[in-house]
């Protein structure tokens, strides 16, 4: 009698250690965001060199898009393993996005266009950004894009394993790697924004039939955009 006691326990286990394990590397995640995001404020980004910077984008890779995979995650109740190896396959095209976004970033800083506040200084690339990422919000591209993701991330997280992991993750970064670059036009310390940013792609991925939101977050990033251009 004990042993189909014993057996029933790893599932268990593996129900409550998947949601803590995803909590745990999100709130790291933002923790470590916030953090290395104050120690750059100010003129210290000028200085910081693309190993911080990357760190920083890293984090926020982390804190941004780890949240949007986590629901399927849950969903399948893979054991903690599984989980796992299929994070490390999800996060490493994202960690490579984040020395490129980090990478343009120090430019930006070397070119003089940075605010101390970590976003363009430059207001006609700021609106440039804004308004390019709205147009391709409210594009039919882009919500077939985002049905192929949501595809692509249930199959591959079904699938499990690293291979499972990096397939979901490409198919994220074509949907949403545009949105990601949002905080350069922002400020990429906007906490506002990027819990915005956030609540946005975890609506977006969750909710198919909630489209007007993402076509109402499209106009507000025109709206934006042109605000930025005249000011």
């Amino acid at each position: 009698m004990r042993a189909p006691a014993l057996q029933a326990l790893g599932p268990r286990r593996g129900r409550v250690a998947v949601p803590l394990a995803l909590a745990f590397v999100v709130v790291a995640g933002w923790a470590g965001m916030l953090r290395l995001g104050a120690a750059l404020e100010g003129h210290a980004a000028h200085h910081a060199g693309l190993a911080a910077l990357f760190a920083m984008w890293a984090a926020m890779a982390v804190a941004m898009m780890v949240p949007v995979e986590a629901p399927s995650l849950l969903r399948l109740a893979r054991g903690l393993r599984e989980t796992g190896t299929f994070l490390v396959g999800y996060l490493l095209p994202w960690l490579a996005f984040s020395i490129g976004a980090a990478a343009l970033q120090e430019r930006l800083h070397a070119a003089g266009w940075m605010d101390a506040g970590l976003a363009t200084g430059n207001g006609r690339l700021a609106a440039a950004l804004l308004v390019v990422a709205g147009l391709v919000q409210l594009s039919p591209a882009r919500e077939a894009c985002l049905a192929r993701c949501r595809a692509a991330s249930l199959t591959a997280a079904g699938t499990g394993g690293l291979s499972g992991g990096l397939r979901a993750s490409l198919a994220s970064i074509a949907c949403c790697g545009l949105l990601m670059l949002v905080p350069l036009a922002t400020g990429v310390m906007s906490v506002a924004w990027m819990v915005a940013l956030t609540l946005l792609l975890v609506v977006e991925r969750e909710l198919p039939r909630a489209s007007r939101i993402g076509a109402l977050a499209g106009v507000l990033l025109l709206v934006f955009g042109a605000w930025k251009f005249v000011t």
